[in-house]
């Protein structure tokens, strides 16, 4: 008798697949993104191009679609392998990211953080040209923004989502996460100095272990 058919899984065929996995067993809920073509297009082959190459949702609810349900996942990787991955910031998964870029972002920051207050240590991801600082949500509703702060930083918050590692860039880099076992710093000095979460209170959050739980090999450590 042949051998009973097994379906492709993401853990076995996918590394962004098994990252999906693994950031959906933290709280985080994650969604299929397109992916860049070798000739330096997007999977979404747009006649007129695409501005947003290997960064925008493949399914038609975008981030409100994301889910953190194994199974959704799993259909999701299964159906597109390739796809990269992106987590969803806001209180929904407790993350608050401060996303800078290039070499304009690095000066913005030192800037910030010379007038104001230094950023504490926290879980860092290398981009396509920069880097992610994840912190965890203060609770209370923190909008997007894009250069509010000044030029290369952008603040990722309540509506928002960020491309995590293994996705690819567009110029073929590919995410990353620096010394991944570091904790995820409170927001609390960028509440309090940087003024990054005014608003209405939120009610609370669910506990997440975002704070202390270093990320696996499937989530894209080992590159």
């Amino acid at each position: 008798m042949p051998p009973a058919h097994r379906p492709a899984t993401p853990g076995a065929a996918s590394r962004t697949g098994a990252a999906a996995l693994r950031y959906a067993a933290l709280g985080w809920p994650v969604l299929p993104l397109h992916t860049p073509r070798p000739d330096g297009g997007c999977s979404c082959q747009r006649r007129d191009g695409c501005g947003q190459v290997g960064k925008h949702p493949r399914i038609a609810r975008g981030l409100h679609a994301a889910a953190t349900d194994h199974v959704q996942v799993m259909r999701w990787w299964v159906r597109w392998p390739a796809a990269n991955v992106a987590a969803v910031t806001g209180t929904r998964s407790g993350l608050l990211v401060v996303d800078v870029d290039g070499d304009a972002g690095e000066q913005t920051l030192r800037d910030l953080e010379a007038a104001r207050t230094p950023l504490p240590a926290t879980r860092e991801q290398r981009t396509g040209g920069g880097r992610h600082l994840l912190f965890a949500h203060p609770g209370r509703p923190v909008p997007n923004s894009a250069g509010k702060f000044g030029p290369g930083v952008d603040v990722r918050g309540d509506g928002g989502f960020i491309v995590a590692a293994p996705s690819r860039h567009a110029t073929g880099a590919v995410y990353a996460w620096r010394q991944p076992a570091v904790p995820i710093a409170p927001a609390r000095r960028c509440r309090t100095r940087w003024r990054c979460g005014r608003g209405t209170p939120a009610p609370p959050s669910p506990a997440r272990p975002t704070a202390s739980a270093p990320l696996s090999p499937a989530a894209g450590t080992l590159r």
